[in-house]
């Protein structure tokens, strides 16, 4: 078990570390709201990816999972899904978060009291819930095919690996480059549009937290920094924050733990 080393009075946060899952945006947003957590890492079975004691906290065993325990539950709290993992805790320990307002007003304060407020969004917040959802629902299906066809391509045994990684290729070439350069195109035109320097405007949210990784995969196995300055520059703002350096550190030492 693994800790961020700073105790405090609270909630009782445990982020349970499936190993080579997509934890990273939760442990990046608990260290961007100064929050104490424990680590618990889990080894994936080799033939079934999952691990059994992690199905023992949720029946679906996936990871991300968090369990929060405080004095007024009766028994943890028990959280899956990467997006609504984030908007509990935001609504909740958003508030300690610094250098950042991790969801915006949802109306100007002027309106606050207006009785029927549907069309009165600040454009701040309609971005953000638009890019919670978009996070999840429209870029990260393409990602996992990526990870699907690297698979398909790396793992069958010579000589059906020479077929399969030939048909690996043809899917990334005809459907998966042509899908990120979409919606690379489009979150390029959004920075350039509502001036960011973040994905909803001038604070860091946490539909930035979402967006990161789905993001830095296609970076990675796709397109090139140099084509989306203004995207490059988004990654680059988020990845000097401090919180995410702790993050990417954290990240670090839970691998070396995990392969022990």
């Amino acid at each position: 078990m693994a800790t961020n080393g700073t105790p405090q009075e609270g909630p009782q946060i445990t982020l349970h570390w499936l190993e080579k899952s997509r934890s990273q945006r939760i442990l990046w947003l608990l260290e961007e709201c100064h929050l104490p957590y424990s680590i618990m890492t889990y080894k994936r079975d080799p033939k079934t990816g999952g691990n059994a004691d992690l199905a023992k906290i949720h029946p679906l065993g996936k990871s991300p999972t968090i369990t929060i325990e405080g004095r007024y539950s009766n028994g943890p709290i028990v959280l899956i899904e990467s997006g609504a993992i984030v908007e509990y805790l935001c609504e909740y320990f958003g508030g300690n978060a610094q250098n950042a307002k991790l969801i915006p007003d949802k109306f100007p304060h002027d309106l606050i009291d207006t009785p029927f407020k549907a069309g009165l969004e600040t454009e701040e917040w309609r971005r953000f819930n638009f890019f919670m959802h978009y996070a999840e629902g429209s870029i990260m299906p393409i990602v996992t095919i990526t990870f699907v066809t690297q698979f398909v391509k790396t793992a069958p045994p010579f000589p059906i690996r020479l077929l399969s990684a030939q048909i690996g290729k043809r899917i990334d070439s005809d459907f998966l480059l042509p899908q990120f350069k979409q919606h690379f195109d489009f979150l390029e035109s959004e920075l350039k549009a509502h001036g960011g320097p973040y994905i909803c405007g001038p604070n860091l949210t946490a539909a930035d937290i979402m967006m990161m990784f789905s993001v830095d995969v296609g970076v990675q196995r796709a397109l090139k920094k140099a084509d989306y300055p203004r995207l490059a520059a988004w990654m680059e703002k988020c990845k000097t924050r401090p919180a995410f350096q702790r993050a990417v550190q954290k990240v670090v030492e839970v691998d070396v733990e995990v392969r022990g």
